[in-house]
């Protein structure tokens, strides 16, 4: 054999031992989920199943104790069935488990062993199982398939671990994914806390449904309460949640740290959508729909009896202590309020506000669309192309600042629309120190006169009220200077910008007449 020969089939046997690799990896990682004699072994802290697992080829049922209707856990044919090419998620790291059921059997399989650590009928001990090793080995992907999860407890998300759904969210569903499997989803069932508590750092929740199926119907007039269904604890960061859909939740995600991006979001939440407070660092938002899900999912339109509760208590975006947070691209459909600025409650913080952007927010029948109680005094807040909708029932007003915060609002609205029969499209309350300034906002900014102040006496200033730019047109009288803002212009009359809060201030010994007109 020549130089060139040995060459050649060293190649080919190089290349022949990666395709058996990867075959191999591919199998124990998606392969058909059947279990037969395979003893599960118990590590982690929560106890798990130590015997051989025994498959039922029936179909069981778990009653939910508080509602007639009747919730399957069993997923045989989906979950026996590999994902396809289109259908497999784009990880990083490693799949360290793959969750799934057959017949009445929750199992977590390893990934790269291909042995069941974890099996047994509670899906909360399986898959907690599943997550505790996975962080105590350095962190990795646990990976839920296909199927409805019946879950009686919660769960809690350490250090360095992903919990992530095969297929990719998320998930628009024309049936109730409560009683019809959409893709992998959890039956929430308890009360006692948040059903998901992000407990470590490094973490990722993406392609889920969370389903309450003890949730009352649309035709109810007021909703179960229950905790969030996600929680960031406080001083976590790293957090990243994507394609999610949430169809009843009655609270839907807190986020009490930093550094956390939220993206990709359907959510249904009667009276909370998305809390944010004691986060000193940034969080990113984009992407989300904030609509009535518990409507749909069942085929209805909005207007249910239960909306009604939602349109007099709901709120989409509450955010108390929170340093930069960016949104872009939100819709709010249905909500008492869309976006509330306010205090955190809590009195220990040397700061209790927050301050960040938004660009493509819309909020459609709403009865107050941005309520603000308080902001830092430093940036504030910023809106960019902001739509506002008013509710058809009891409108109020499109902005809208309370009183009594540790700090004035402070607000720039930049192009976008009010529209709607208001009561009042805005209303500062006239909040001492406050600063309130809107461009370009179609239905609202006036173009032409407004009815300008009187001419106060020489030497006092004149201020702009109004939450818009105006011109001022001075003319007449005897005037020996004119000041804005404190600084002489050397002009006796003339054209004059004034900015939201600007002052004018008028010399003269003999009074001159002026003219004022919104922009």
């Amino acid at each position: 054999m020549n130089k060139g020969q040995y060459q050649l089939l060293l190649g080919l046997l190089i290349i022949i031992s990666i395709g058996v690799s990867v075959g191999i990896l591919y199998y124990w990682t998606f392969k058909p989920e059947t279990i037969s004699n395979q003893t599960t072994t118990t590590t982690g802290t929560t106890t798990a199943s130590t015997t051989t697992p025994t498959i039922s080829t029936t179909t069981p049922t778990i009653s939910a104790t508080t509602s007639t209707t009747t919730h399957s856990t069993t997923e045989t044919t989906t979950s026996s069935i590999p994902p396809t090419a289109n259908q497999l998620v784009s990880m990083t790291g490693t799949v360290a488990y793959v969750i799934g059921l057959n017949g009445s059997i929750v199992y977590a399989r390893n990934g790269d062993t291909g042995q069941i650590d974890y099996s047994g009928t509670d899906a909360t001990i399986v898959i907690q199982n599943a997550l505790i090793k996975t962080s105590s080995n350095g962190g990795g992907t646990v990976v839920l398939r296909v199927g409805r999860y019946y879950m009686s407890g919660v769960l809690s998300l350490p250090t360095n671990v992903a919990l992530v759904g095969e297929l990719k969210g998320p998930f628009d569903p024309s049936s109730n994914p409560a009683t019809t499997t959409v893709g992998p989803t959890f039956l929430i069932t308890s009360n006692s806390t948040e059903f998901i508590t992000v407990t470590g750092y490094n973490t990722a929740l993406e392609n889920i449904i969370f389903v309450y199926p003890n949730q009352v119907s649309p035709s109810a007039s007021t909703p179960i309460s229950y905790p969030f269904t996600v929680k960031l604890s406080r001083g976590q960061a790293g957090f990243k949640a994507r394609n999610l859909l949430f169809v009843n939740s009655y609270q839907a995600i807190d986020l009490e740290g930093g550094r956390a991006l939220l993206e990709d979001l359907w959510i249904g939440a009667f009276r909370t959508g998305i809390f944010i407070d004691h986060s000193a660092d940034v969080i990113y938002i984009s992407n989300v729909i904030m609509s009535v899900f518990w409507d749909t999912t069942n085929l209805l339109l909005h207007g249910q009896p239960i909306d009604n509760w939602v349109q007099n208590n709901g709120y989409g975006l509450v955010i108390e202590r929170a340093d930069g947070v960016y949104i872009n691209n939100m819709f709010i459909f249905y909500k008492y309020d869309g976006i509330y600025l306010r205090d955190s409650y809590d009195t220990s913080l040397s700061i209790r506000n927050s301050w960040g952007s938004a660009v493509n927010v819309v909020m459609d029948a709403v009865q107050y669309g941005l309520l603000v109680q308080s902001t830092q005094n430093g940036p504030g807040w910023t809106f960019s192309n902001l739509q506002i909708i008013s509710a058809v029932n009891n409108p109020k007003s499109a902005v809208y600042y309370q009183t009594g915060g540790t700090q004035a609002p402070k607000v720039r609205i930049l192009g976008g629309s009010f529209s709607g029969a208001w009561a009042a499209p805005v209303n500062t309350n006239a909040v001492p120190g406050s600063y309130l300034y809107i461009s370009d906002i179609q239905w609202y900014n006036p173009v032409g006169a407004i009815t300008a102040p009187s001419i106060p006496a020489s030497g006092t200033p004149a201020m702009n009220t109004q939450p818009f730019k105006v011109q001022v047109f001075v003319n007449g009288g005897t005037v020996s200077n004119i000041a804005i803002n404190g600084a002489n212009t050397g002009m006796n009359s003339g054209t004059f910008l004034l900015m939201p809060t600007d002052t004018i201030t008028l010399f003269y010994s003999s009074s001159p007449s002026w003219a004022w007109f919104g922009l």
